[in-house]
């Protein structure tokens, strides 16, 4: 194929994207032209309509930018038909698929048609695709503290202390029960079976058995809970960690954006803690197991 008709060829490859997702849409031919105005690059709807056509054949890459942004998708999805078997002539004479152009496109793949890049050492590119998986990891991990949090809706530590302290008055209660229970049984049995005295010592050894079950269930209860507790803090720890540790790996991948001389990556608000000096990097456990 000529350099001219190859040019046309990925201009129609564009319209017919910009022309099923304006349907995916149920836009309008005018709407996405309102919206591309709205947003500061207008474009007028005769020119849309001749571009879908086919009657333009050439479209400047700032159209195909405004274009995405009005529809709503990444402006790779518009340059080539991914999700497409069919081979695309991305470059005069050479035929791909468009995933393989598209990876090389954003630089994921180094090579395409046996053309390398010029550089093949780390691109701006590379951290940032390492970096926004751990974003992503981190903002999930405190999503998940935030929900156990709210689940248990209470300070745990104090609730452990509170039950451990429980559990301990419990334990000596019964002990203290069982003193009372041994000292009775033992002046009982040197009773005749025949007094009124031994009926009286049956009575409050029968009391004090009831009373021991009674003091023996709770302490398990509260032993039951402290435990319960203690787990559910160890989860969320456990999550704590995961999440310092991908606080750890992201830093380490700014330090090494730094240092190539790249600026730092807008990470919105939400990130903003990560760019300190603080670059050191925890060993990064395995995503902890929610029970």
């Amino acid at each position: 194929m000529t350099q001219r008709g190859w040019a046309e060829e990925l201009t129609a490859v564009v319209a017919e994207r910009v022309r099923s997702r304006r349907r995916e849409l149920k836009m309008s031919a005018q709407q996405l032209a309102d919206e591309c105005a709205r947003l500061g690059a207008p474009m007028q709807r005769s020119v849309i309509a001749n571009f879908e056509n086919g009657r333009r054949t050439t479209i400047a890459m700032t159209e195909i930018i405004a274009l995405a942004a009005a529809l709503r998708i990444s402006p790779i999805y518009l340059m080539f038909p991914l999700g497409s078997g069919d081979p695309l002539e991305g470059l005069p004479g050479v035929s791909r698929s468009p995933y393989a152009w598209s990876l090389w496109f954003t630089g994921e793949s180094r090579f395409v048609a046996d053309i390398p890049l010029a550089d093949e050492g780390v691109h701006p590119l590379d951290p940032l695709r390492e970096l926004f998986p751990q974003l992503e990891d981190i903002r999930s991990g405190k999503e998940v503290i935030k929900e156990m949090q709210e689940r248990l809706g209470l300070d745990v530590d104090a609730e452990i202390k509170k039950a451990q302290t429980r559990e301990m008055v419990l334990r000596q209660q019964r002990e203290q029960l069982m003193s009372e229970l041994s000292e009775v049984e033992m002046v009982r049995s040197q009773l005749d079976p025949d007094a009124p005295e031994y009926g009286n010592r049956s009575a409050a050894a029968h009391h004090l058995r009831n009373q021991i079950e009674t003091v023996q269930d709770e302490g398990i209860e509260a032993s039951n809970r402290a435990w319960s507790l203690k787990s559910k803090k160890a989860e969320i720890d456990a999550m704590v960690r995961y999440v310092e540790a991908k606080e750890g790996v992201v830093r380490k991948q700014i330090a090494r954006i730094r240092e190539n001389g790249w600026a730092d990556p807008d990470l919105g608000p939400e990130f903003s803690y990560l760019f300190d000096e603080k670059l050191e990097e925890p060993a990064a456990p395995d995503q902890p197991r929610i029970g």
